[in-house]
């Protein structure tokens, strides 16, 4: 089989790609965790700042696109992952992959189908090892073959709400789990490496009596 710098001399094999929202503040931790990570040749970091979290994702593939790039990595700016963990994705060779981290409401960020068959519901006792087939994923860790994005319509990423006047609908998804249903929709699998575990940074500001206080943009951001 031909290799992709043979197919695609000069393009990058991998994006690196980093939506970016003025609410969560950049650490040193984070910029370290960046630096440090083990990455193939041709790899290419991209930034998106200043917009709606589904409008980075979308914005983000549309560009790896362009640069016709093998895979795009989302790094969410709030994720500190293991040196280790795009080569790890890589290495499963399957279309969605990725690592695992827990929401800042304080269970993992990886979800089943709901019994109802609507919707999700969150796994919270996870495996240790070996790929995990699931329903759903954050994408802030996350491995993605691009051929996937030339298989489901333009948008892929959109925030989901559902009808908040019907009992039992649920709060809505998040732009993570409205892909996630569209790739399940045209037929690809979703996959976790429960041993690729990041950090999630949860910063809280403190005022000057001393008291931790939330911005109601970072009280939804801890959804």
């Amino acid at each position: 089989m031909v290799g992709f710098w043979e197919q695609n001399p000069g393009h990058p094999q991998l994006i690196v790609a980093v939506p970016y929202s003025p609410i969560t503040p950049v650490t040193t931790d984070w910029v370290i965790s960046l630096m440090n990570l083990q990455l193939p040749p041709n790899t290419r970091v991209q930034f998106q700042r200043g917009v709606p979290i589904d409008v980075s994702r979308n914005t983000l593939v549309r560009s790896a696109q362009e640069h016709k790039a093998a895979f795009i990595f989302f790094l969410d700016a709030d994720v500190l992952a293991p040196p280790d963990i795009v080569l790890q994705l890589m290495a499963w060779k399957v279309p969605i992959v990725s690592g695992v981290y827990w929401s800042k409401k304080g269970y993992p960020a990886v979800w089943e189908q709901h019994p109802s068959g609507r919707g999700f519901t969150p796994i919270k006792a996870l495996p240790t090892t070996g790929l995990t087939e699931v329903a759903g994923i954050s994408m802030g860790c996350s491995l993605v073959d691009m051929r996937i994005f030339s298989c489901i319509p333009d948008p892929w990423f959109e925030w989901g709400l559902r009808d908040p006047r019907k009992e039992g609908e649920g709060e809505g998804h998040s732009e993570d789990l409205t892909f996630c249903e569209k790739a399940s929709k045209y037929g690809f699998k979703l996959y976790i490496d429960p041993e690729m575990r990041c950090l999630h940074e949860a910063i809280i500001p403190v005022n000057i009596e001393g008291e931790m206080r939330f911005t109601d943009a970072q009280r939804e951001k801890r959804a």
